[in-house]
């Protein structure tokens, strides 16, 4: 079976048991019957060909149908958006011929003429209206879409026709040819000034609070829920060492700074007040810890943490830290000359028996003896006086006072009439309240052991106190002749010893050292000189 194109489609096919049964009249009406079956068979084809073209057209509506739909809602949401005022104006750039066109609005927005915008213009023309400080940054950006093709997106100024810059984002996409040359640059612009203000107005509310944070005294520390830090002020990494905020910002500080409790033992994160608040949104405030500082040493802090929530939901929790070295220092202080109290109860009792004893000796009737008692009790009450704002306060609010005439307040009690059991050498020196306190507290603890075991115990036992003066230092010498042989150095040291190493070291910046010779003690005292007149 052959079509009119002369195409074989198939064949027919005839047959019968008998032989030679077949007559040309047979031949003649296959022929007939094949010549049918072609045609048939090729006006089939013809149809199946037709009812896919016209598939093919009904598709092809649909889609251009589709197309249009779509193309009139984008220039429906455009119309919308540049009456809304998102898009102030679109452009295109033909980039071989260099020549822009844009449509009014964006001739407006860069002070342009509508009509030269409408014909086409240069860009560099387009671009004169950018704020000086953007035009590099811009001229930049668009290079490199020009190279690569592809989106374009930037913010800059742009000078309207009042005179007056305003934030413009642009967004476009440069389009290459077949070879990867830039052709065609179509892009909108959109007026992003009132997003910059509010983005303006939130670094200067950023500035200040940060401000108001640096200028507090307490340590500030942030943390969101997996426990890292999130921001702090100044006095934060002052306080633990920290040369920036960009060392602690996005890290968990804990192993860091909050390792250990304080006695040494370690502290698990888990147990950590701030990670749990942080993660439980509960309270905590904890009196005394130690916090440790970069270099590995600790000081002691109290702190309170607090939940940050934002619409609902936990953010993490915020730290208020605050070294209470201080307020330990003082406590310490504090304590301690309770203990001299208590000592300096039990002594005076111990000074007072002796001078009883010291008196009656050296007296020749009751009379004489009640005068000489009563004024060395009150060489002592004014030696007292000396140090009694070390247990009430702080500090004294007396002025300057010398020092030859602390040496000799302090004295007076256990030498009275003895004028050669005190000889003293030194140049004037002006000791201020603070260190007077400290040096009254150490020379009675000095004169008390002289007056109770060394020279000032035998009446004809003496104590030469000498001192000097230097840029660096108050050097003080305390040696001690005519009393009972010194057999060495005690077994232990002593309430009052130690709290005169205390006071020279903590208080007086210096130290104090015992010599014990057979003859007598001598001891070395020191002050820097910053202490002297504090």
């Amino acid at each position: 079976m052959v079509s009119r194109s002369g195409e074989v489609v198939g064949g027919l096919f005839f047959g019968h048991p008998e032989t030679e049964r077949f007559t040309e009249h047979h031949e003649f009406l296959m022929d007939g019957i094949a010549n049918q079956a072609a045609t048939a068979i090729d006006n089939a084809r013809l149809y199946q060909t037709a009812q896919r073209e016209i598939e093919v057209r009904r598709n092809t509506e649909r889609e251009l149908l589709k197309t249009q739909n779509d193309l009139e809602a984008a220039q429906e949401r455009i119309k919308l958006a540049l009456e809304a005022g998102a898009i102030i104006g679109t452009w295109i750039w033909y980039v071989p011929e260099d020549i822009i066109t844009a449509d009014e609005r964006f001739a407006r927005a860069f002070g342009l003429d509508p009509a030269r915008c409408h014909d086409g213009l240069p860009l560099k023309d387009a671009t004169l209206s950018i704020h000086v400080d953007d035009v590099a940054r811009v001229e930049a950006a668009i290079n490199t879409s020009l190279m690569r093709g592809g989106r374009y997106s930037e913010e800059y100024r742009v000078r309207h026709a009042d005179g007056n810059y305003r934030w413009v984002e642009a967004n476009g996409r440069c389009q290459l040819d077949a070879e990867g040359q830039p052709l065609r640059f179509p892009g909108v612009l959109i007026d992003i000034e009132q997003r910059k203000q509010v983005e303006i107005n939130l670094k200067r509310r950023e500035a200040d609070l940060a401000l108001l944070l640096d200028a507090t005294a307490d340590g500030f520390y942030a943390v969101d829920t997996e426990g890292k830090t999130t921001r702090c002020n100044a006095t934060f990494l002052r306080m633990l060492g920290f040369t920036s905020e960009a060392d602690v910002v996005g890290k968990e500080l804990h192993d860091i700074i909050h390792h250990s409790h304080v006695d040494g033992s370690h502290y698990p994160p888990e147990q950590c007040p701030i990670y749990r608040v942080a993660q439980s949104g509960d309270l905590a405030h904890v009196d005394d810890e130690v916090f440790f500082r970069t270099d590995g040493t600790s000081f002691h802090v109290e702190y309170w943490v607090r939940p940050v929530i934002w619409e609902g939901e936990l953010q993490g929790a915020v730290c208020n830290i605050v070294d209470i070295s201080e307020r330990k220092r003082a406590e310490n202080a504090r304590q301690l000359l309770l203990q001299e109290l208590n000592h300096r109860i039990k002594n005076l009792f111990s000074i007072t028996n002796g001078m009883i004893q010291m008196t009656a000796r050296n007296s020749t009737d009751v009379k004489q003896m009640a005068n000489a008692l009563s004024g060395r009790l009150m060489s002592l009450a004014r030696a007292h006086d000396l140090i009694a704002t070390s247990i009430t306060t702080k500090s004294s609010t007396a002025g300057p006072s010398r020092l030859r005439t602390l040496v000799e307040t302090v004295m007076e009690p256990h030498v009275g009439s003895r004028s050669a059991a005190l000889k003293m050498s030194g140049p004037e020196v002006s000791i201020g309240p603070s260190a007077m306190t400290s040096l009254a507290l150490i020379l009675h603890e000095l004169a008390t052991n002289a007056a109770k075991y060394g020279a000032l115990s035998d009446p004809n036992g003496s104590v030469s106190v000498m001192w000097e003066m230097s840029d660096e230092a108050l050097t003080l010498s305390w040696k001690e002749a005519g009393g009972p042989k010194v057999a060495g150095a005690p077994d232990r040291e002593g309430f009052g010893s130690q709290l005169a190493r205390l006071s020279a070291k903590g208080q007086l910046g210096g130290a104090i050292e015992y010599i014990w010779e057979p003859a007598g003690v001598e001891i070395l005292l020191t002050v820097a000189a910053d202490r002297v007149g504090r």
